[in-house]
């Protein structure tokens, strides 16, 4: 858990360097999804982000953390767009970083809109960390859906190596994004009430 003195302290620190740590962040959190395959480090990432969240100070500032997060989550996660750019790299190479910088950027919003509308109606506390939940999951629904859809990089998708998996077939991937942020998200609210590690980390383990 981020400690929530530090974890103010962040959100106060210039907007260009909070958004080089979200990004950076975001880049490691994407380590959960093919190839590395690494939960762990996705749902460790998932309580920074929620311990972040809690300590934003507007919805602007909860906008920023998102996009900034997406960028670096996306980017790093959907880099393989750029293989079909190298078949004929010397006539089509130089649009690969277009591609990848738009589409992390295109993904990012929707989580920007989703940290933004949380801020905004989530109120204080446990409220907060619900409205981020459901928000994320409504907002990751729609990068899914609309527009035909672009379901790549999705946070369920990260469980596809844990005992968690089996739940995909049953909830689906977004219900199992929903419960995901919950548990993380409440398990880090609840140590923050009781200022304790004791219970995220024992979160951590049983996902």
């Amino acid at each position: 858990m981020v400690d929530p003195v530090f974890a103010t302290r962040v959100m106060g620190l210039h907007w260009a360097a909070r958004g080089a740590g979200f990004a950076a962040l975001g880049a490691v959190m994407a380590l959960g999804q093919a190839p590395y395959d690494l939960p762990v480090v996705f749902v460790i990432g998932l309580g920074l982000v929620f311990a972040l969240f809690m300590s934003t100070r507007s919805a602007r500032g909860a906008a920023w953390l998102g996009w900034a997060l997406g960028f670096g989550y996306f980017a790093h996660a959907l880099r393989w767009i750029v293989e079909p750019f190298m078949v004929d790299a010397a006539r089509y190479g130089w649009m690969a970083p277009f591609a990848l910088f738009l589409m992390a950027a295109g993904g990012a919003l929707f989580w920007a809109v989703a940290f933004w509308l949380a801020r905004r109606m989530g109120g204080k506390g446990l409220r907060l960390v619900i409205a981020l939940a459901v928000a994320l999951t409504a907002f990751e629904y729609l990068r899914a859906t609309i527009f035909t859809g672009f379901p790549w990089a999705n946070i369920a998708q990260a469980m596809l190596d844990t005992p968690a998996a089996p739940l995909l077939a049953i909830i689906g991937p977004h219900g199992v994004t929903l419960a995901l942020l919950l548990v993380i998200g409440l398990s880090i609210w609840a140590a923050r009430e009781i200022n304790t590690l004791i219970y995220p980390l024992a979160i951590v383990v049983v996902v």
